[in-house]
């Protein structure tokens, strides 16, 4: 694909085999990768630039809810606001009952599919705590606020719907990034108990993120207790 600029990105999302990357190089060949650690994944690409990936980074540590969560709710708008999934407080990550551990802290128990992303949220959360010159590098996003970032006016179908998948792939396809292509070689190349399109696709535009002026939700991220920023970056 043709691209501006000159430094490389990667978008990450997690999948059943544990990560999925997807990295443009500054000549805007587009490559992939699967690993089954975050920090495997991030360090094998030396020239990477800017990575981002669809986990949350920065954590509350009591009750306040976070500023780029509500605003991304209101940003994509009903029904595709409830795909922003509640975060753990920090004090849950690493607790033998993380629920129980949240809602001690927030008054709220945590929902099964933040449950589901835990381990994810913090190897993401260790890797950025050993790594503090990564933490201007590493940055999160929301693959769903991305994909309306591309068209603002537009609700998009389910992704999990073959409706959904075709209009994602035709928005990466209007910016220059042909997704069909790459869910074709990965279907080819990989199992599907290691990722699924929904995997790919989220990766996809989480690459293509990097291609454009970069706006964060909200527009002046506050910091967590062990400084990570609050915020979900997407394109303009």
């Amino acid at each position: 694909m043709s691209r501006g600029g000159s430094r490389a990105v990667l978008g990450v999302d997690g999948c059943r085999a544990g990560w999925i990357g997807v990295h443009i190089a500054a000549s805007g060949r587009v490559s992939w990768s699967l690993a089954r650690r975050f920090d495997d994944l991030v360090e094998r690409y030396e020239d990477v630039g800017l990575v981002f990936v669809d986990i949350p980074i920065g954590l509350p540590s009591d009750a306040t809810r976070r500023e780029c969560d509500s605003a991304a709710r209101r940003f994509l708008g009903f029904p595709r606001s409830s795909s922003v999934f509640p975060v753990p407080c920090r004090q849950a990550l690493g607790a033998k009952d993380p629920s129980r551990a949240n809602c001690q802290v927030t008054g709220r128990k945590l929902s099964l599919q933040t449950l589901g992303i835990l381990p994810r949220i913090a190897e993401v959360d260790a890797y950025l705590r050993a790594r503090k010159g990564r933490r201007s590098i590493v940055r999160e996003t929301h693959p769903e606020v991305c994909f309306r970032s591309l068209d603002p006016g537009r609700t998009l179908p389910a992704k999990s719907t073959p409706e959904g998948r075709g209009a994602r792939i035709e928005l990466l396809r209007r910016r220059g990034f042909d997704g069909a292509v790459l869910l074709q070689e990965l279907g080819a190349a990989c199992r599907r108990k290691d990722a699924g399109a929904d995997d790919v696709l989220d990766a996809c535009v989480a690459a293509v993120t990097g291609l454009w002026p970069l706006a964060t939700l909200p527009a002046r991220p506050p910091r967590d207790a062990t400084g990570l920023r609050m915020e979900i970056v997407y394109p303009v």
